[in-house]
């Protein structure tokens, strides 16, 4: 007997449910059976269909109202569980039993019950299936779309059969606001490798078979007065997305799937291009996961400045992977976003301004060893760098692509950086300017570095 209980209060009950528990409970009223509902067809994954998946697609295809609860769809190389499913040995001895006698009778009668077509799933009936259900997802509000193989797997961009590559996607998602594209394949010794471009963008877009550019980049204009969320690779793109205006993105992820130290010839992401305009004035969080050199830099940020005049950046979280790292970057990224409030930079090597070595790689005694810092005049420059620079900067962090040594000599640059920005107020995203206990700050570090440099620190003796 269920107790009667306000719908108001068995919503608060449900509120302190895992998502997944709420599934078992929706046979106890009303409220939960919504909530489950809810909850388990709130995403929808094309990656795989199993004899569980394939009937979850049906349900879509047959019932509008459960279509408009998918919130989340992810789409990839579809694997099929084309294998027929006999009893589990888990099953109770009754459902054992039942499974014996139906097969038995099956094969007596020649008969086969209505759910028999799920034995084994054929790729044709996969993707028609498929095909059906994608049109009457219209609440779907985030698509993740996977073109990822690892180096042992089948080359190329394939759906269950190669005809399910024109499968038809002239498709709206009115209500999209995050989309997610992965579109590499990663070598570990020839870097990437993308052997059905074509297809692939086929396979976002329309699936048109006469379709021959890369039709994903439309298929992401379709929706660009609704997209608040974006990640994509510099490289494949090209400059496909360059003539592409926003108006809503809030947040974008610049990835290269990449090996260090190949540079893609793609540069719409640091010229004065529709799709950087359109962002400035909306996008709070900018992640550049490329590893890029001084010149793209200095570029980007020099543009962003340019365009500064007409439209003021908003940008307020700043993450950048940098080859060389240079303090005269600072200013510049504070000149190019002066209400930046996060950054997060990581670099692989620190320049040295013109000492003994161009460039190094921080170990564990930097920057607060005395003979180290002469040669790595960090806080020195930063200080003259920063002169009249106005900030409004609150939280740094600063990472070296490095060993667990590396963390040490970072939260010390983070120190210094604390201590030449009063603005600052926290590290590493902590909230607090607390170093670790392992880290030691010379007491008379302050007057080394703003010590003016001498002529044997100059060259480096």
């Amino acid at each position: 007997m269920t107790v009667e209980l306000p719908p108001e209060i068995w919503d608060l009950i449900a509120g302190h449910l895992q998502g997944d528990s709420l599934i078992p409970l929706m046979s106890l009223n009303r409220v939960f059976m919504q909530l489950a509902m809810r909850e388990k067809y709130r995403v929808v994954n094309l990656a795989f269909i199993n004899k569980l998946g394939h009937r979850r697609l049906e349900t879509l295809r047959n019932e509008d109202l459960i279509a408009e609860l998918v919130r989340s769809v992810y789409i990839g190389q579809v694997a099929l569980s084309t294998t027929g499913w006999h009893p589990s040995p888990n099953l109770s001895f009754r459902g054992k039993f039942k499974s014996v006698v139906t097969d038995s009778y099956r094969k007596l009668t020649g008969k086969q019950s209505a759910k028999s077509h799920l034995s084994t799933i054929s790729p044709h009936n996969a993707m028609n299936l498929v095909s059906d259900v994608l049109p009457r997802l219209k609440n779907v509000t985030t698509m993740s779309i996977n073109y990822r193989n690892d180096e042992t797997g089948p080359g190329g961009w394939r759906i269950c059969d190669p005809s399910a590559q024109y499968l038809p996607f002239d498709i709206d998602f009115p209500k999209l606001t995050e989309l997610r594209i992965h579109t590499a394949i990663i070598c570990q010794f020839t870097g990437i490798m993308i052997h059905d471009t074509n297809m692939l963008a086929q396979f976002i877009n329309k699936f048109q078979k006469t379709l021959t550019r890369l039709a994903y980049a439309d298929f992401i204009k379709r929706h660009a007065d609704s997209l608040r969320w974006l990640q994509c690779p510099i490289d494949s793109f090209s400059e496909a997305l360059g003539p592409i205006e926003f108006s809503k993105l809030e947040t974008i992820a610049l990835t290269a799937d990449t090996v260090i130290g190949w540079e893609p010839e793609s540069t719409w992401w640091i010229s004065a291009s529709p799709f950087l305009k359109s962002i400035l004035p909306t996008v709070r969080s900018l992640r550049i996961s490329h590893w890029c050199t001084g010149e793209e830099i200095a570029t980007f940020l020099e543009t962003v400045t340019g365009l500064s005049g007409h439209v003021e950046p908003l940008l307020a979280e700043l993450s950048i992977c940098f080859q060389t790292f240079s303090i005269d970057a600072l200013p510049v990224i504070a000149s190019a976003f002066p209400k930046l409030r996060t950054l997060e930079i990581t670099f692989l090597d620190i320049d040295t301004e013109g000492a003994l070595w161009t460039s190094i790689q921080p170990d564990k005694t930097f920057p607060f060893t005395e003979n180290r810092l002469k040669y790595v005049p960090f806080a020195r420059r930063l200080g003259a760098c920063l002169s009249g620079v106005t900030w409004s900067l609150q939280d740094i962090t600063i990472k070296c692509q490095g060993g667990w040594f590396m963390d040490l000599s970072m939260w010390g640059l983070m120190h210094i950086c604390g201590q030449l920005i009063p603005s600052i107020t926290s590290f590493n995203s902590t909230g607090n300017m607390v170093l670790p206990e392992d880290v030691k700050i010379p007491p008379n570090y302050l007057d080394i570095v703003c010590a003016k440099p001498t002529v044997s620190e100059t060259v480096g003796e």
